[in-house]
């Protein structure tokens, strides 16, 4: 993997994920969400029909964007992360990289005994116009989960 990690630290609860698509606003900023559910099919690195359902969301303001991420139906105790990537689900896009350094958006996500996790990051303003979507990664490093960034 080319360049580093823009990494939120471990929770251990939560329900909502989010990641913005605009360049900085001001007031309520640039927003989207995601409803996040299992992949249909499985395709290479794709493991189908897991039980992982959660929620997405982001914010654009200020020069900066927030991602938060909300999952339940997880392993007691797992740690997952989730992650920007471009394009759909169904497009399997590769994970975005900021082009002038290199790093990931990724959401360090621990379960609590109930299953569920939640955290949030704040990294650099995601580009505007680009459609991304947010993949949870399993600890094996396979996709488990995915849900569309759509404007909020």
């Amino acid at each position: 993997m080319r360049g580093g990690m823009l990494l939120a630290g471990l929770a251990t609860a939560g329900i909502a994920l989010a990641a913005a698509t605009g360049a900085a606003g001001s007031g309520r900023g640039i927003r989207t969400r995601a409803a996040i559910g299992p992949y249909p099919v499985a395709h290479a690195g794709v493991v189908a029909g897991s039980k992982v359902r959660g929620d997405a969301r982001t914010r654009t303001r200020d020069g900066r964007t927030e991602v938060r991420v909300r999952v339940r139906g997880l392993a007691h105790d797992a740690t997952l992360e989730a992650r920007l990537h471009d394009g759909r689900c169904s497009d399997f896009g590769d994970t975005f990289t900021y082009p002038a350094t290199g790093d990931h958006v990724v959401v360090a996500l621990r379960s609590g005994h109930s299953g569920e996790a939640g955290a949030r990051v704040k990294v650099p303003p995601i580009p505007a116009g680009r459609q991304f979507s947010i993949v949870i990664h399993g600890d094996s490093g396979a996709r488990i989960a995915c849900g569309d960034l759509l404007a909020d």
